[in-house]
């Protein structure tokens, strides 16, 4: 079950479910390699992708310099920058041609924001939205369980976190607003999220917790999060059995993600509590939707939908 560098061969069989107006939240934006993974699956006609944001960072002197001194470099600790879905893309172009793709980023790490900032001008401009009406909008935030300021250290890479060490010996720190999903969404009037995607490294539970009432409302078709064993995974009781059985009571299956899912939901084993490197996709059983996520799993089921 360890998939601690996401499959998603699923991904593009979800585009049939987006609508014409998918928003994302991706909580840990990070160096936006998943935030142009969703241009890339929702917003086929677009510039923007993983090998693009690769070689503009890799073009760029002063970002290069900052980012390889970081945890996973300017390519990701998962190489994102080599990644690319070539399947079937003149056809997904077609079927994007009247979708317009809402991402929200939020990333409180200031060495990666300044990086998420730069490419925002370059492949954005001086517009949240590209001439096709696809926007991204950058968040200098972190999330958790409750609404506030946190301190997070200035220059850590990849492998942010709130109270973590540093990457350097000679850390500072930075001030940054603290957010929930469930403010997120009032403040911002939305209705409805396509896909919350968290990578706190190691605090996802809060982060899930500050999503309770969109959860329990449904207002989240997907939500994909990291379960490890750092940050706040085994402390106050917080273990995946419990988050799933969370999950579970608002609607949600849960599976294990990879090239085929793992079902966690109705299907729990002690074993599966790992506490490594992995990644859960959950989906609204009350959504469409959740047929592409049985499609892929092993077990119970069988066969494509």
């Amino acid at each position: 079950m360890k998939s601690s560098c996401q499959d998603f061969s699923y991904l593009l069989d979800l585009e049939l479910f987006a609508g014409l107006e998918p928003v994302v939240f991706d909580v840990g934006c990070n160096k936006g390699y998943d935030t142009a993974l969703m241009f890339e699956a929702f917003a086929a006609q677009e510039e923007f992708s993983r090998i693009a944001l690769g070689k503009f960072y890799e073009s760029n002197k002063q970002l290069n310099d900052s980012m390889s001194a970081m945890n996973g470099g300017t390519c990701g600790v998962c190489n994102d920058c080599k990644e690319s879905f070539d399947s079937n893309m003149k056809a997904r172009q077609r079927a994007a041609a009247n979708r317009r793709l809402q991402v929200h980023c939020f990333e409180p790490s200031e060495t990666n924001y300044q990086g998420l900032a730069q490419m925002h001008k370059r492949f954005f401009g001086s517009s949240n939205k590209t001439a096709r009406g696809n926007e991204l909008r950058l968040h200098k935030a972190a999330m958790s369980n409750y609404t506030g300021t946190v301190q997070m250290p200035s220059n850590c890479g990849e492998l942010c976190q709130i109270q973590a060490k540093s990457d350097s010996a000679t850390a500072t720190t930075t001030t940054v607003p603290l957010t929930t999903v469930d403010a997120m969404l009032d403040s911002l009037q939305l209705q409805r999220l396509f896909l919350l995607k968290i990578d706190t490294e190691g605090f996802d539970p809060l982060v899930l917790q500050g999503a309770r009432r969109s959860l329990a409302e449904h207002k989240v078709d997907l939500v994909l999060f990291e379960y490890n064993s750092g940050g706040v995974w085994g402390l106050n009781g917080l273990t995946l059995k419990g988050v799933t059985a969370e999950l579970e009571s608002f609607g949600y299956i849960c599976y294990f993600e990879g090239s085929l899912l793992t079902r966690i939901t109705g299907c729990w084993s002690d074993e599966l509590e790992v506490k490594s490197w992995s990644n859960v996709i959950c989906v609204a059983g009350s959504r469409p939707v959740q047929a592409v996520l049985r499609a892929y799993s092993i077990a119970p089921f069988k066969g494509r939908y």
